[in-house]
């Protein structure tokens, strides 16, 4: 199998229960912005330091024994096809897809064919009290600070998207949820008040929340991010606020 880079991503909703979930409706875009649904999956509760972002590329052609990693992961196929094994079910991703693995399952990474060389973006929920990793074989692309604005006891759901905005499209935005942007194709223009961000593709973003910003394509090819947001689930009412 040749490998070879996405440009042009059609993203297929993939069913991998209880790892994948396809995703419900989404809120209405501005002119010249769309969004494909990627996965859901429930990430569960927060521990009481909260969770950071592990944001990582790695590139090769990776063939893993048997894993549990003690954070959960998320993978996002770039280039190649990526065969995860878990017991007797195996499921493979190509270009576009994604796949939840929560923390403690047991697991296995492969590449095909065997050998071959492939690009996967991962993110793993980090505990909040952690530091920066040093983990091998891989680029680490973004690591939080500070921990995310979580609540301990509250259910949380991952939800990814890739977002397209066409020359000139813009969006208004203050963000009420942890989220990351990790560019794709293009350059992503980030206004935060008289500040002006450009990001190139392979560049993660950690969005802070509460803080207005526009996002814009001003460039004269279409941009593409993958956007990976946390959404919570109401706590019981005897959850104190």
């Amino acid at each position: 199998m040749k490998v070879h880079r996405v440009l042009a991503v059609s993203l297929v909703l993939s069913v991998f229960s209880p790892w994948v979930q396809t995703v419900g409706a989404q809120v209405a875009l501005p002119p010249g912005v769309s969004r494909r649904a990627v996965l859901e999956a429930s990430l569960g509760t927060p521990p009481p330091v909260g969770w950071k972002w592990q944001v990582q590329e790695r590139t090769g052609p990776q063939a893993t024994g048997a894993l549990r990693h003690t954070n959960s992961g998320l993978y996002y196929t770039l280039e190649g096809t990526h065969e995860l094994v878990r017991g007797d079910t195996v499921q493979t991703f190509s270009g576009g897809q994604a796949v939840f693995v929560p923390a403690g399952v047991e697991h296995i990474h492969r590449m095909l064919p065997l050998g071959s060389t492939g690009r996967k973006f991962e993110v793993y929920f980090a505990r909040g009290d952690a530091s920066r990793p040093s983990p091998p074989g891989v680029r680490l692309l973004h690591f939080s600070e500070n921990a995310m604005d979580v609540r301990p006891g509250v259910t949380y759901t991952i939800r990814v998207d890739e977002v397209t905005f066409l020359p000139s499209a813009r969006r208004e935005l203050t963000p009420s949820l942890p989220v990351i942007n990790y560019v794709l194709e293009g350059t992503k223009t980030r206004r935060v008040g008289n500040q002006v961000f450009r990001h190139e593709p392979g560049e993660v973003i950690e969005v802070p929340i509460g803080t207005p910003f526009v996002a814009a394509n001003e460039g004269t090819t279409p941009m593409r991010f993958l956007e990976v947001e946390l959404v919570s689930t109401p706590a019981p009412p005897s959850f104190p606020p």
